[in-house]
């Protein structure tokens, strides 16, 4: 019981922190303040020696939520350009292993980190997965995740600044959303939380962003779904989002942390530059739109991308279709590539 309660008091203290972050950066006219806002906020507090957490139960609630959002915008438009992904989802998975390849050397060459450390930190996502595996094979953890904690932090901060640049959603007239009424929320809430559990027991990538997705596309497509969430459910989404990208951070010494930073720094600006040049290739080739692309490509969390893309409104199907690729041939190519490094670490 009071683990339980520790856990809550860490995690009203992110959240309070987080809601702090987002009401500033609101104030200020940061873009995505809800979502960038409690990032900062909560890795603050986090470096400082707060200690914060998001449990497992509010944090899966919240991909439940956001899911559903995503799926709302599942519309007849959105799945017309369904005939253009497939050479775009083809460059994406070339991305990858290239991606990996000159993320591994940088860090191999640059910061000292052996193949199979250099490999891991590199993989653009599928945190978890990355970290079992650091595990299994008795790899340094702590730089791995502080390389790929700031990754995740620096997009989350940053790619909405250029995105908002080169986006005009000035001149963007939404059509009239109908509010769905509570009641019949709470039904699709339930029927994605099922669907959520069985895609978890398949081992399903983003699990529970895929079931809210999956539920509310097939509600909005047959015209069961009678309306939209409530804005103020995907803002206070966001903020656990947000929260939850910052409370990686607690518990690492602020030594710690900054002989690892500048390697993600780097790391981070190599994959995402190399993002932009295929998106930006793409784009002129294909007639694609470069915002969505690079939004696409962008080696971000499938949550934290499909969330910017609903807020500046660029198709977040196409950009969690991508996102969820990309988990799904992670999955298949670290294990391959990880083996090769192990072999090398080996031999030297």
């Amino acid at each position: 019981m009071k683990v339980a309660m520790a856990g809550w008091t860490e995690a009203a203290l992110a959240l309070v922190t987080g809601g702090a972050g987002a009401f500033i950066f609101w104030l200020v006219g940061f873009p995505m303040p809800f979502l960038t806002g409690p990032a900062v906020a909560v890795t603050l507090a986090a470096v400082l020696g707060l200690q914060v957490s998001i449990p497992a139960a509010l944090r899966n609630v919240c991909f439940l939520v956001l899911g559903l959002n995503i799926g709302g915008s599942v519309t007849p438009e959105v799945l017309a350009t369904a005939a253009h992904w497939p050479g775009s989802l083809a460059v994406l998975c070339l991305m990858l292993p290239a991606g990996m390849a000159l993320g591994s050397l940088l860090l191999n060459k640059g910061f000292g980190f052996n193949h199979s450390a250099a490999l891991l930190a590199s993989t653009p996502g599928h945190l978890s997965f990355v970290l079992s595996m650091s595990l299994e094979r008795s790899l340094p953890i702590e730089p791995i995740a502080v390389v790929q904690s700031v990754r995740v932090l620096l997009l989350t901060i940053f790619l909405p600044i250029p995105l908002v640049l080169f986006t005009d959603v000035s001149d963007m007239v939404l059509p009239m959303r109908v509010t769905i009424g509570w009641g019949h929320f709470a039904v699709i809430l339930g029927l994605a939380a099922l669907v959520g559990m069985a895609f978890l027991r398949l081992k399903v990538p983003a699990a529970l962003l895929l079931a809210g997705m999956l539920v509310s596309a097939i509600g909005h497509a047959s015209d069961l779904t009678p309306g939209f969430q409530h804005a103020a459910l995907t803002t206070a989404a966001f903020i656990v989002m947000g929260s939850m990208i910052g409370t990686r951070f607690s518990g690492i010494a602020l030594g710690d942390l900054k002989r690892s930073l500048l390697a993600g720094v780097c790391l981070t600006l190599l994959v995402t530059m190399l993002a932009l040049l295929c998106a930006v290739a793409m784009a002129l080739a294909g007639g694609y739109d470069l915002s969505l692309l690079f939004l696409s490509y962008a080696p971000g969390g499938v949550e934290a991308m499909a969330a910017m893309a609903v807020q500046l409104h660029l198709a977040p199907a196409v950009v969690a279709a991508h996102h969820v690729l990309r988990l799904l041939v992670l999955t298949v190519l670290v294990p391959l590539m990880l083996a090769r490094a192990t072999a090398r670490d080996a031999a030297a």
